[in-house]
């Protein structure tokens, strides 16, 4: 059997495809893989880290508001839909899953003139503007929250199945050691991990630099004086994932690490983590759901559809979460379902995915 799979501008993109890849390769030692992604970022690295053939693509942005860059990205798409057209010809995969953004709509469009079946997957709540079109010629439709059936055509609706969002094992197999080793804490005070997401994020940076610089102003401090009284500034370690060339230049201190991103070594930074502050992409939430850590939610404000904000109210009112800053009118939007669907190691998604070779073309 032959599989492409594509996704990708973020993180949140691309590790639950790793996840479905490391699936699909134990349950059939025979298949082969091919990852269609952007040329640019970090899809490539990752990909090929895990053992799968990568092959670039060009990708324009969807945007739901007027730019003078939707007329260039419309060119992009449309070269990326040309170049996938010729790799799915060449490779001739039985079956494409998306896990959706922006990269994956040539790859899906190209699929589907091909008449290649396509699964989908969708992790927020809200679905993205790229899924919404990708639903239409899609043969399966994998969904993480009950909710996102209302945001379906009754069409789309027959295709679903509710799998939950992709939850890599690895990430629960962190060892305090190696994360002791990692950012030189010694293990001896509470740790405090901050994470902007794969990007980074100016505002969460800023918070940061502000609490260790000892800020009294800053909103970060606020709330962790509040709300863990223990976490003062000279009682917790601060390990700070910025994101690619957004390291804070010049902020050195004994509890402080400041790390670009962290791939591998994630897993070792959550298991030596007492709370964490990350952004609100769904990815990344069922993943601390899973850990069941104490977690504080910043919304992304320049989330496109506020799908960050939804997301964030929905995990807190489950979690017993905190969230600073967002939108409280759309956190109300949901009522959250009791039960929490995760998909562990992508296990339900590569089930259905090897299962679509049956069905044909």
């Amino acid at each position: 059997m032959r599989i492409v799979l594509t996704g990708g501008g973020t993180g949140g993109h691309v590790y639950p495809n790793i996840a479905v890849i490391g699936e699909i390769k134990r349950r059939d030692k025979d298949v082969e893989l091919l990852y269609v992604g952007n040329n640019l970022g970090m899809d490539r690295e990752l990909v090929e880290a895990s053992g799968v053939s990568f092959k670039g693509i060009s990708a324009g942005k969807l945007r739901r508001y007027f730019s003078w860059e939707n007329f260039k990205d419309f060119f992009k798409v449309l070269g990326g839909i040309r170049q996938s057209w010729k790799i799915l010809k060449n490779f001739k995969p039985d079956v494409v899953f998306s896990k959706g953004g922006y990269v994956a709509l040539p790859v899906v469009l190209a699929a589907y003139l091909a008449r290649i079946p396509v699964v989908v997957h969708e992790s927020d709540i809200v679905p993205g503007l790229a899924n919404k079109i990708t639903f239409r010629v899609a043969r399966k439709i994998l969904l993480s929250f009950e909710k996102s059936r209302e945001y379906l055509s009754e069409k789309s609706k027959k295709k679903v199945a509710i799998t939950g969002n992709i939850v890599r094992k690895e990430i629960m197999k962190g060892q305090k050691e190696s994360g002791y080793k990692l950012t030189g804490f010694s293990g001896e005070r509470k740790v405090l991990l901050v994470m902007g997401g794969s990007q980074g994020a100016v505002e969460i940076n800023e918070m940061v630099e502000d609490f260790i610089g000892g800020s009294l102003d800053s909103v970060l401090r606020r709330v962790l004086g509040e709300d863990f009284k223990i976490m003062r500034n000279e009682d917790v370690d601060v390990v700070h994932i910025t994101g690619v060339g957004k390291m804070i230049e010049g902020l050195k201190k004994e509890n402080y690490c400041g790390l670009e991103y962290a791939n591998e070594n994630l897993k070792d930074l959550y298991a030596i983590a007492d709370i964490i502050v990350t952004r609100g992409g769904a990815g990344s939430l069922a993943e601390l759901a899973a850990l069941d850590k104490d977690v504080i939610i910043v919304p992304m404000r320049e989330a496109s559809r506020g799908e960050q904000d939804v997301n964030a109210g929905y995990f807190a009112d489950i979690m017993g979460w905190r969230i600073i800053g967002g939108d409280e009118n759309k956190m109300r939007v949901v009522d959250s379902e009791k039960n929490l669907a995760l998909d562990i190691g992508g296990e339900k998604a590569a089930e259905i995915i090897l299962k679509m070779k049956n069905e044909g073309k």
